[in-house]
């Protein structure tokens, strides 16, 4: 969902403008956001990430978000569940 709204999805083939909608609604750093599959996307400085459903294709899914840096990083990982 995104925050006006959890029936909204952000989709990693959104326009910019879709990304700055959320900052202007409530300005952060990070995004957590969910529905669709998973992706990460930095607009204006800013890391959106979709970690995905826990099952997605047949594989486990997570993202792991990492805040060791100046510019936070995102890297979704699978386990496959056979």
């Amino acid at each position: 969902g995104t925050i006006p709204s959890a029936a909204n999805h952000l989709s990693p083939g959104d326009p910019d403008q879709n990304f700055r909608r959320q900052r202007e609604i409530q300005p952060a750093r990070i995004y957590v956001v969910g529905g669709g599959d998973p992706f990460t996307r930095i607009v204006d400085d800013a890391l959106f990430v979709n970690p995905g459903p826990v099952q997605h294709n047949g594989r486990l899914t997570y993202t792991i978000v990492s805040t060791e840096t100046e510019h936070p990083t995102a890297q979704t990982r699978t386990i496959p569940t056979h």
